[in-house]
Protein backbone atom coordinates (compact mmCIF):
# COMPACT_ATOMS: atom_id res chain seq x y z
CA UNK A 1 0.00 0.00 0.00
CA UNK A 2 2.92 2.32 0.63
CA UNK A 3 4.08 2.12 -3.01
CA UNK A 4 0.51 2.62 -4.21
CA UNK A 5 0.14 5.69 -2.00
CA UNK A 6 3.50 7.01 -3.26
CA UNK A 7 2.45 6.80 -6.92
CA UNK A 8 -1.12 7.87 -6.28
CA UNK A 9 0.08 11.04 -4.59
CA UNK A 10 2.11 12.01 -7.67
CA UNK A 11 -0.15 11.60 -10.75
CA UNK A 12 1.22 14.79 -12.30
CA UNK A 13 4.76 13.41 -12.08
CA UNK A 14 3.73 10.13 -13.72
CA UNK A 15 1.94 12.03 -16.45
CA UNK A 16 5.10 14.05 -17.07
CA UNK A 17 7.21 10.86 -17.23
CA UNK A 18 4.85 9.19 -19.72
CA UNK A 19 4.77 12.27 -21.96
CA UNK A 20 8.58 12.51 -21.81
CA UNK A 21 8.91 8.86 -22.82
CA UNK A 22 6.46 9.33 -25.69
CA UNK A 23 8.47 12.32 -26.89
CA UNK A 24 11.74 10.38 -26.53
CA UNK A 25 10.37 7.42 -28.50
CA UNK A 26 9.20 9.83 -31.23
CA UNK A 27 12.68 11.35 -31.42
CA UNK A 28 14.32 7.90 -31.43
CA UNK A 29 12.03 6.50 -34.11
CA UNK A 30 11.72 9.49 -36.45
CA UNK A 31 14.41 12.10 -35.84
CA UNK A 32 17.52 10.07 -34.90
CA UNK A 33 17.43 8.01 -38.17
CA UNK A 34 17.21 11.28 -40.11
CA UNK A 35 20.29 12.57 -38.29
CA UNK A 36 22.14 9.29 -38.93
CA UNK A 37 21.25 9.32 -42.63
CA UNK A 38 22.37 12.94 -42.85
CA UNK A 39 25.67 11.99 -41.22
CA UNK A 40 26.15 9.11 -43.69
CA UNK A 41 25.40 11.37 -46.64
CA UNK A 42 27.94 13.93 -45.42
CA UNK A 43 30.65 11.29 -44.84
CA UNK A 44 30.49 9.57 -48.27
CA UNK A 45 31.49 12.21 -50.90
CA UNK A 46 34.84 11.58 -52.58
CA UNK A 47 36.56 14.75 -51.43
CA UNK A 48 39.84 15.06 -49.58
CA UNK A 49 38.59 16.54 -46.32
CA UNK A 50 38.10 15.50 -42.72
CA UNK A 51 34.33 15.17 -43.30
CA UNK A 52 34.78 12.33 -45.80
CA UNK A 53 35.25 8.94 -44.19
CA UNK A 54 35.51 7.16 -47.53
CA UNK A 55 38.20 9.11 -49.35
CA UNK A 56 41.24 7.35 -47.88
CA UNK A 57 39.78 3.89 -48.54
CA UNK A 58 38.70 4.94 -52.04
CA UNK A 59 42.12 6.39 -52.85
CA UNK A 60 43.97 3.26 -51.75
CA UNK A 61 41.89 0.08 -51.59
CA UNK A 62 42.50 -1.35 -48.09
CA UNK A 63 41.25 -4.86 -48.92
CA UNK A 64 43.65 -7.52 -50.16
CA UNK A 65 42.87 -8.45 -53.78
CA UNK A 66 43.90 -11.90 -54.97
CA UNK A 67 44.14 -12.40 -58.72
CA UNK A 68 44.43 -15.87 -60.20
CA UNK A 69 45.49 -16.36 -63.81
CA UNK A 70 44.74 -19.51 -65.79
CA UNK A 71 46.31 -20.09 -69.21
CA UNK A 72 45.14 -22.47 -71.93
CA UNK A 73 47.83 -24.77 -73.26
CA UNK A 74 47.16 -26.21 -76.76
CA UNK A 75 48.02 -29.90 -76.43
CA UNK A 76 47.90 -30.73 -80.18
CA UNK A 77 49.80 -27.87 -81.86
CA UNK A 78 51.07 -29.88 -84.87
CA UNK A 79 47.59 -31.25 -85.64
CA UNK A 80 46.23 -27.71 -85.69
CA UNK A 81 49.07 -26.25 -87.76
CA UNK A 82 49.62 -29.05 -90.28
CA UNK A 83 46.31 -30.90 -90.48
CA UNK A 84 43.72 -28.25 -89.67
CA UNK A 85 42.33 -30.07 -86.64
CA UNK A 86 40.36 -28.26 -83.89
CA UNK A 87 42.56 -27.34 -80.92
CA UNK A 88 42.38 -29.24 -77.67
CA UNK A 89 43.21 -27.05 -74.70
CA UNK A 90 44.32 -27.80 -71.17
CA UNK A 91 43.84 -25.25 -68.40
CA UNK A 92 47.02 -24.60 -66.37
CA UNK A 93 47.17 -22.68 -63.11
CA UNK A 94 46.23 -20.86 -61.08
CA UNK A 95 49.22 -18.53 -61.18
CA UNK A 96 48.37 -16.35 -58.20
CA UNK A 97 49.22 -12.71 -57.55
CA UNK A 98 48.30 -10.18 -54.91
CA UNK A 99 46.98 -6.98 -56.45
CA UNK A 100 46.99 -3.46 -54.99
CA UNK A 101 45.07 -0.51 -56.42
CA UNK A 102 45.74 3.16 -55.82
CA UNK A 103 44.14 6.25 -57.34
CA UNK A 104 46.72 8.70 -58.69
CA UNK A 105 46.69 12.01 -60.57
CA UNK A 106 43.53 12.98 -58.68
CA UNK A 107 41.93 16.32 -59.57
CA UNK A 108 38.59 17.89 -58.69
CA UNK A 109 36.32 20.34 -60.47
CA UNK A 110 36.03 23.79 -58.89
CA UNK A 111 32.69 22.91 -57.26
CA UNK A 112 34.01 19.53 -56.05
CA UNK A 113 31.17 17.67 -57.79
CA UNK A 114 33.51 15.84 -60.20
CA UNK A 115 36.80 14.03 -59.68
CA UNK A 116 39.21 12.59 -62.27
CA UNK A 117 41.87 9.99 -61.59
CA UNK A 118 43.93 7.14 -62.94
CA UNK A 119 44.08 3.79 -61.19
CA UNK A 120 47.53 2.34 -60.62
CA UNK A 121 47.49 -1.44 -60.33
CA UNK A 122 50.44 -3.44 -59.03
CA UNK A 123 50.76 -7.23 -58.95
CA UNK A 124 53.12 -9.37 -56.82
CA UNK A 125 53.61 -13.06 -57.45
CA UNK A 126 52.52 -15.50 -54.70
CA UNK A 127 54.31 -18.80 -55.39
CA UNK A 128 52.81 -20.53 -52.32
CA UNK A 129 49.31 -20.07 -53.74
CA UNK A 130 50.30 -21.08 -57.27
CA UNK A 131 49.83 -24.42 -58.94
CA UNK A 132 52.90 -24.61 -61.15
CA UNK A 133 55.66 -22.13 -61.97
CA UNK A 134 56.11 -19.00 -64.06
CA UNK A 135 58.56 -21.13 -66.06
CA UNK A 136 55.80 -23.49 -67.21
CA UNK A 137 55.73 -23.73 -71.00
CA UNK A 138 52.51 -22.85 -72.86
CA UNK A 139 51.64 -23.57 -76.50
CA UNK A 140 49.39 -20.74 -77.61
CA UNK A 141 48.01 -18.96 -80.65
CA UNK A 142 50.42 -16.48 -82.23
CA UNK A 143 48.50 -13.28 -81.50
CA UNK A 144 50.76 -10.81 -83.38
CA UNK A 145 50.58 -13.00 -86.50
CA UNK A 146 46.79 -13.40 -86.35
CA UNK A 147 46.36 -9.69 -85.60
CA UNK A 148 48.46 -8.77 -88.64
CA UNK A 149 46.34 -10.96 -90.93
CA UNK A 150 43.13 -9.59 -89.42
CA UNK A 151 44.32 -6.01 -89.98
CA UNK A 152 45.09 -6.63 -93.64
CA UNK A 153 41.62 -8.09 -94.15
CA UNK A 154 40.05 -5.12 -92.33
CA UNK A 155 41.94 -2.68 -94.59
CA UNK A 156 40.55 -4.25 -97.72
CA UNK A 157 42.91 -7.20 -98.20
CA UNK A 158 45.27 -6.13 -100.98
CA UNK A 159 47.30 -8.89 -102.62
CA UNK A 160 50.53 -7.01 -102.03
CA UNK A 161 49.86 -6.79 -98.29
CA UNK A 162 48.98 -10.48 -98.07
CA UNK A 163 52.06 -11.43 -100.07
CA UNK A 164 54.27 -9.27 -97.86
CA UNK A 165 52.93 -10.80 -94.64
CA UNK A 166 53.37 -14.35 -95.94
CA UNK A 167 56.97 -13.60 -96.86
CA UNK A 168 57.72 -12.02 -93.49
CA UNK A 169 56.26 -15.05 -91.70
CA UNK A 170 58.49 -17.34 -93.75
CA UNK A 171 61.59 -15.21 -93.29
CA UNK A 172 61.15 -14.99 -89.53
CA UNK A 173 60.11 -18.67 -89.25
CA UNK A 174 57.07 -17.65 -87.24
CA UNK A 175 54.65 -20.39 -86.21
CA UNK A 176 50.90 -20.23 -85.78
CA UNK A 177 51.28 -21.97 -82.41
CA UNK A 178 54.57 -21.08 -80.69
CA UNK A 179 55.43 -21.73 -77.06
CA UNK A 180 56.51 -19.36 -74.29
CA UNK A 181 56.67 -19.38 -70.52
CA UNK A 182 53.84 -18.27 -68.28
CA UNK A 183 55.97 -15.37 -67.04
CA UNK A 184 56.53 -14.14 -70.59
CA UNK A 185 52.86 -14.43 -71.49
CA UNK A 186 51.76 -12.53 -68.38
CA UNK A 187 53.98 -9.58 -67.42
CA UNK A 188 57.48 -10.07 -68.87
CA UNK A 189 56.53 -10.13 -72.53
CA UNK A 190 58.52 -11.81 -75.29
CA UNK A 191 60.24 -10.56 -78.42
CA UNK A 192 58.17 -11.32 -81.48
CA UNK A 193 59.77 -11.07 -84.94
CA UNK A 194 56.61 -9.60 -86.53
CA UNK A 195 56.43 -6.87 -83.91
CA UNK A 196 60.14 -6.12 -84.32
CA UNK A 197 59.87 -5.97 -88.12
CA UNK A 198 56.74 -3.79 -88.01
CA UNK A 199 58.37 -1.27 -85.68
CA UNK A 200 61.51 -1.29 -87.83
CA UNK A 201 59.58 -0.13 -90.89
CA UNK A 202 57.71 2.50 -88.88
CA UNK A 203 54.33 0.85 -88.39
CA UNK A 204 52.36 2.16 -85.34
CA UNK A 205 52.66 -0.92 -83.13
CA UNK A 206 51.92 0.12 -79.51
CA UNK A 207 54.30 -2.35 -77.80
CA UNK A 208 57.84 -3.63 -78.39
CA UNK A 209 56.99 -7.05 -76.90
CA UNK A 210 53.91 -9.19 -76.56
CA UNK A 211 52.44 -10.24 -73.21
CA UNK A 212 48.88 -10.03 -71.96
CA UNK A 213 49.84 -7.66 -69.15
CA UNK A 214 53.19 -6.50 -70.49
CA UNK A 215 53.91 -2.91 -69.46
CA UNK A 216 50.95 -2.75 -67.09
CA UNK A 217 52.43 -3.71 -63.73
CA UNK A 218 52.66 -0.62 -61.54
CA UNK A 219 51.05 1.63 -64.14
CA UNK A 220 47.68 3.12 -65.07
CA UNK A 221 46.39 0.82 -67.77
CA UNK A 222 42.61 1.11 -67.82
CA UNK A 223 42.19 4.77 -68.67
CA UNK A 224 41.36 8.04 -66.91
CA UNK A 225 38.07 7.97 -65.04
CA UNK A 226 35.84 10.95 -64.33
CA UNK A 227 33.12 10.33 -61.73
CA UNK A 228 30.68 12.30 -59.60
CA UNK A 229 31.83 12.77 -56.02
CA UNK A 230 28.32 12.59 -54.57
CA UNK A 231 28.72 16.00 -52.88
CA UNK A 232 25.58 17.56 -54.39
CA UNK A 233 23.66 14.30 -54.82
CA UNK A 234 24.77 11.18 -52.96
CA UNK A 235 22.78 9.00 -55.39
CA UNK A 236 25.33 9.97 -58.07
CA UNK A 237 28.29 8.82 -55.96
CA UNK A 238 30.90 7.11 -58.22
CA UNK A 239 28.66 7.47 -61.29
CA UNK A 240 30.67 7.82 -64.50
CA UNK A 241 30.93 11.27 -66.03
CA UNK A 242 33.78 10.68 -68.46
CA UNK A 243 36.41 8.18 -69.54
CA UNK A 244 39.68 9.26 -71.13
CA UNK A 245 38.30 12.82 -71.07
CA UNK A 246 35.27 11.90 -73.21
CA UNK A 247 31.74 12.16 -71.80
CA UNK A 248 30.58 9.44 -74.20
CA UNK A 249 32.39 6.68 -76.07
CA UNK A 250 32.89 6.47 -79.84
CA UNK A 251 33.97 2.83 -80.03
CA UNK A 252 30.68 1.01 -80.45
CA UNK A 253 27.88 0.94 -82.99
CA UNK A 254 25.08 2.71 -81.16
CA UNK A 255 24.43 5.60 -78.76
CA UNK A 256 23.20 3.34 -75.98
CA UNK A 257 26.42 1.32 -75.89
CA UNK A 258 28.51 4.50 -76.09
CA UNK A 259 26.63 6.23 -73.26
CA UNK A 260 28.13 6.49 -69.77
CA UNK A 261 24.80 7.38 -68.17
CA UNK A 262 23.76 5.25 -65.20
CA UNK A 263 27.11 3.44 -65.06
CA UNK A 264 29.35 3.27 -61.98
CA UNK A 265 33.12 3.02 -61.84
CA UNK A 266 32.50 -0.04 -59.58
CA UNK A 267 33.86 1.40 -56.29
CA UNK A 268 30.41 2.35 -54.95
CA UNK A 269 26.70 2.05 -55.66
CA UNK A 270 24.03 4.52 -54.46
CA UNK A 271 23.75 4.24 -50.65
CA UNK A 272 20.71 4.07 -48.33
CA UNK A 273 18.97 1.50 -50.51
CA UNK A 274 15.50 0.39 -49.37
CA UNK A 275 15.84 -2.79 -51.44
CA UNK A 276 17.89 -4.27 -54.28
CA UNK A 277 18.02 -2.62 -57.70
CA UNK A 278 16.88 -4.76 -60.62
CA UNK A 279 20.47 -4.54 -61.92
CA UNK A 280 23.65 -2.46 -61.73
CA UNK A 281 26.02 -1.36 -64.48
CA UNK A 282 29.78 -1.18 -63.95
CA UNK A 283 32.43 0.14 -66.32
CA UNK A 284 35.43 -2.07 -67.12
CA UNK A 285 38.24 -0.02 -68.58
CA UNK A 286 40.20 -3.04 -69.85
CA UNK A 287 37.42 -3.82 -72.33
CA UNK A 288 36.22 -0.21 -72.80
CA UNK A 289 32.57 -0.92 -72.01
CA UNK A 290 30.04 -1.45 -69.27
CA UNK A 291 28.67 -4.74 -67.99
CA UNK A 292 25.16 -5.13 -66.61
CA UNK A 293 24.76 -7.41 -63.58
CA UNK A 294 21.17 -8.24 -62.56
CA UNK A 295 20.15 -8.80 -58.94
CA UNK A 296 20.67 -12.44 -57.99
CA UNK A 297 20.01 -12.90 -54.27
CA UNK A 298 20.51 -11.52 -50.77
CA UNK A 299 23.58 -12.87 -48.96
CA UNK A 300 24.87 -12.58 -45.39
CA UNK A 301 28.58 -12.85 -44.55
CA UNK A 302 30.10 -11.99 -41.16
CA UNK A 303 26.59 -10.92 -40.15
CA UNK A 304 26.46 -8.24 -42.87
CA UNK A 305 23.55 -8.28 -45.31
CA UNK A 306 24.35 -7.53 -48.95
CA UNK A 307 22.66 -7.75 -52.33
CA UNK A 308 24.41 -9.95 -54.88
CA UNK A 309 24.48 -8.81 -58.51
CA UNK A 310 25.79 -11.51 -60.85
CA UNK A 311 26.48 -12.00 -64.54
CA UNK A 312 23.70 -13.91 -66.26
CA UNK A 313 23.17 -15.60 -69.61
CA UNK A 314 21.98 -12.21 -70.96
CA UNK A 315 25.39 -10.55 -70.48
CA UNK A 316 26.65 -11.33 -74.00
CA UNK A 317 23.35 -12.50 -75.52
CA UNK A 318 22.53 -10.80 -78.81
CA UNK A 319 18.85 -11.61 -78.80
CA UNK A 320 18.78 -8.93 -76.06
CA UNK A 321 18.08 -5.66 -77.87
CA UNK A 322 20.38 -3.53 -75.70
CA UNK A 323 23.37 -5.71 -76.65
CA UNK A 324 23.05 -5.35 -80.41
CA UNK A 325 24.83 -1.99 -80.54
CA UNK A 326 28.00 -3.91 -79.61
CA UNK A 327 27.74 -5.72 -82.97
CA UNK A 328 29.75 -4.36 -85.90
CA UNK A 329 27.21 -3.45 -88.59
CA UNK A 330 24.75 -5.84 -86.94
CA UNK A 331 27.16 -8.77 -87.43
CA UNK A 332 27.19 -10.25 -83.94
CA UNK A 333 29.59 -12.84 -82.57
CA UNK A 334 28.17 -16.04 -81.07
CA UNK A 335 26.25 -15.60 -77.84
CA UNK A 336 28.62 -15.69 -74.89
CA UNK A 337 31.37 -13.68 -76.62
CA UNK A 338 31.93 -9.91 -76.80
CA UNK A 339 33.91 -8.34 -79.64
CA UNK A 340 36.42 -5.95 -78.03
CA UNK A 341 38.59 -5.34 -81.10
CA UNK A 342 37.77 -1.57 -81.11
CA UNK A 343 39.31 -1.45 -77.62
CA UNK A 344 42.45 -3.41 -78.56
CA UNK A 345 43.94 -1.40 -81.43
CA UNK A 346 41.89 -3.37 -83.95
CA UNK A 347 43.24 -6.78 -82.86
CA UNK A 348 40.72 -9.65 -83.14
CA UNK A 349 40.25 -9.90 -79.39
CA UNK A 350 37.06 -11.03 -77.69
CA UNK A 351 35.95 -11.22 -74.06
CA UNK A 352 33.79 -13.87 -72.44
CA UNK A 353 33.13 -15.46 -69.12
CA UNK A 354 35.61 -18.27 -68.30
CA UNK A 355 35.28 -21.43 -70.42
CA UNK A 356 32.62 -19.62 -72.49
CA UNK A 357 30.12 -19.89 -69.62
CA UNK A 358 26.58 -19.29 -71.03
CA UNK A 359 28.12 -19.47 -74.52
CA UNK A 360 26.70 -20.78 -77.78
CA UNK A 361 27.23 -24.50 -78.49
CA UNK A 362 29.35 -23.71 -81.57
CA UNK A 363 32.11 -22.36 -79.33
CA UNK A 364 32.62 -25.78 -77.75
CA UNK A 365 32.47 -27.61 -81.09
CA UNK A 366 35.46 -25.64 -82.38
CA UNK A 367 37.64 -25.86 -79.28
CA UNK A 368 37.86 -29.02 -77.19
CA UNK A 369 38.72 -29.30 -73.50
CA UNK A 370 36.50 -26.57 -72.02
CA UNK A 371 34.37 -27.21 -68.94
CA UNK A 372 32.16 -24.29 -67.88
CA UNK A 373 31.21 -24.35 -64.21
CA UNK A 374 28.97 -21.66 -62.68
CA UNK A 375 30.50 -22.00 -59.21
CA UNK A 376 34.08 -21.60 -60.47
CA UNK A 377 33.46 -19.14 -63.28
CA UNK A 378 30.79 -16.80 -61.90
CA UNK A 379 31.19 -13.01 -61.91
CA UNK A 380 29.45 -11.14 -59.09
CA UNK A 381 29.48 -8.18 -56.72
CA UNK A 382 27.90 -8.12 -53.24
CA UNK A 383 26.73 -4.59 -52.37
CA UNK A 384 25.97 -3.49 -48.81
CA UNK A 385 22.80 -1.36 -49.11
CA UNK A 386 23.38 1.27 -46.40
CA UNK A 387 26.77 2.56 -47.57
CA UNK A 388 26.64 1.20 -51.12
CA UNK A 389 30.06 -0.45 -50.75
CA UNK A 390 31.11 -3.84 -52.15
CA UNK A 391 31.49 -6.43 -49.40
CA UNK A 392 32.64 -9.25 -51.69
CA UNK A 393 33.67 -9.18 -55.33
CA UNK A 394 34.64 -11.85 -57.80
CA UNK A 395 35.52 -10.58 -61.26
CA UNK A 396 36.03 -13.41 -63.75
CA UNK A 397 36.83 -12.77 -67.40
CA UNK A 398 38.40 -14.66 -70.31
CA UNK A 399 40.37 -13.27 -73.25
CA UNK A 400 39.95 -14.97 -76.61
CA UNK A 401 41.31 -14.43 -80.11
CA UNK A 402 39.28 -14.79 -83.29
CA UNK A 403 40.97 -16.96 -85.93
CA UNK A 404 39.40 -16.91 -89.42
CA UNK A 405 40.01 -19.08 -92.44
CA UNK A 406 41.60 -17.05 -95.26
CA UNK A 407 42.95 -18.50 -98.54
CA UNK A 408 45.25 -15.49 -98.90
CA UNK A 409 47.16 -16.38 -95.74
CA UNK A 410 49.25 -19.54 -95.75
CA UNK A 411 48.74 -20.17 -92.02
CA UNK A 412 44.95 -19.84 -92.33
CA UNK A 413 44.14 -21.80 -95.53
CA UNK A 414 43.49 -25.21 -94.00
CA UNK A 415 41.64 -24.20 -90.85
CA UNK A 416 38.70 -26.53 -90.11
CA UNK A 417 36.17 -23.74 -89.52
CA UNK A 418 35.31 -20.45 -91.16
CA UNK A 419 35.96 -18.80 -87.81
CA UNK A 420 36.68 -19.91 -84.27
CA UNK A 421 37.48 -18.25 -80.97
CA UNK A 422 40.64 -19.53 -79.30
CA UNK A 423 40.59 -19.18 -75.48
CA UNK A 424 43.92 -17.74 -74.38
CA UNK A 425 43.73 -16.80 -70.70
CA UNK A 426 41.17 -16.23 -67.97
CA UNK A 427 41.53 -14.59 -64.61
CA UNK A 428 39.62 -14.27 -61.38
CA UNK A 429 40.14 -11.23 -59.12
CA UNK A 430 38.52 -11.52 -55.71
CA UNK A 431 38.28 -9.50 -52.50
CA UNK A 432 36.00 -9.28 -49.49
CA UNK A 433 35.62 -7.40 -46.21
CA UNK A 434 37.50 -8.97 -43.34
CA UNK A 435 35.90 -9.50 -39.93
CA UNK A 436 37.20 -6.24 -38.42
CA UNK A 437 35.80 -4.10 -41.24
CA UNK A 438 32.62 -6.16 -41.37
CA UNK A 439 32.00 -5.54 -37.65
CA UNK A 440 31.79 -1.77 -38.29
CA UNK A 441 29.32 -2.26 -41.13
CA UNK A 442 27.37 -4.79 -39.07
CA UNK A 443 26.99 -2.23 -36.27
CA UNK A 444 25.69 0.35 -38.74
CA UNK A 445 23.19 -2.13 -40.17
CA UNK A 446 22.06 -3.10 -36.64
CA UNK A 447 21.67 0.52 -35.57
CA UNK A 448 18.29 0.87 -37.28
CA UNK A 449 16.94 -2.23 -35.51
CA UNK A 450 18.39 -1.07 -32.19
CA UNK A 451 16.71 2.33 -32.57
CA UNK A 452 13.38 0.75 -33.51
CA UNK A 453 13.48 -1.63 -30.54
CA UNK A 454 14.51 1.22 -28.22
CA UNK A 455 11.67 3.41 -29.49
CA UNK A 456 9.20 0.56 -29.09
CA UNK A 457 10.36 -0.13 -25.52
CA UNK A 458 10.13 3.56 -24.62
CA UNK A 459 6.67 3.83 -26.16
CA UNK A 460 5.51 0.70 -24.32
CA UNK A 461 6.77 2.00 -20.98
CA UNK A 462 5.16 5.38 -21.68
CA UNK A 463 1.81 3.73 -22.39
CA UNK A 464 2.06 1.63 -19.22
CA UNK A 465 3.00 4.64 -17.10
CA UNK A 466 0.23 6.70 -18.69
CA UNK A 467 -2.33 3.96 -17.98
CA UNK A 468 -1.10 3.69 -14.37
CA UNK A 469 -1.42 7.46 -14.09
CA UNK A 470 -5.02 7.34 -15.32
CA UNK A 471 -5.84 4.48 -12.96
CA UNK A 472 -4.33 6.26 -9.97
CA UNK A 473 -5.92 9.56 -10.97
CA UNK A 474 -9.35 7.94 -11.26
CA UNK A 475 -8.79 6.12 -7.97
CA UNK A 476 -7.91 9.37 -6.29
CA UNK A 477 -10.92 11.09 -7.84
CA UNK A 478 -13.20 8.26 -6.68
CA UNK A 479 -11.85 8.52 -3.14
CA UNK A 480 -12.51 12.25 -3.10
CA UNK A 481 -16.08 11.81 -4.36
CA UNK A 482 -16.71 9.09 -1.76
CA UNK A 483 -15.49 11.39 0.97
CA UNK A 484 -17.94 14.11 -0.06
CA UNK A 485 -20.86 11.63 -0.04
CA UNK A 486 -20.36 10.47 3.62
CA UNK A 487 -23.38 11.86 5.78
CA UNK A 488 -22.56 14.15 8.75
CA UNK A 489 -24.09 14.03 12.29
CA UNK A 490 -25.89 17.39 11.77
CA UNK A 491 -27.83 16.03 8.84
CA UNK A 492 -28.93 12.95 10.90
CA UNK A 493 -30.31 15.10 13.75
CA UNK A 494 -32.45 17.08 11.43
Amino acid sequence: MGLFNCFSSRPKFLLFVSLALIFSSFVTFFLVPIVIKSSIVKSLPLINSSSSRTFDKWESVPISIITKFYLFNITNPEEVEKHGRPPTVQELGPYTFSESRKKINISWSDDLNLVEYGQQRTWHFLPHLTNGSLEDNIYHLNVPMVAAGYSIKSWGGSRIAYFGLNQIIKATKSRLIPSHTVGQLLFEGYDDPLITFSRTIGMPVPYDKFGWFYGRNGTVSDGTFGVYTGLSNVNHLDAMYSWNNQTSLSLWWGDKCNSLSGISASDFQPPLQEGPFSSIKIFVGDICRSLELPYDKTVIKHGVKAYRYAASSNLFNYTVKNNRCYCNNNACPPDGVADISPCQHGSPAAASLPHFLFGDASLYERVHGLHPDLDRHEFFMDIEPTLGIPTKVKVAMQINVLLERDDNLEYARSLPFESSYFPMIWFSAGAELDESMASQVRLLQSLGLILNVSAAIQASIAIIVFMITIIFYRSQLFSTEKHHLVPTEDSDDS
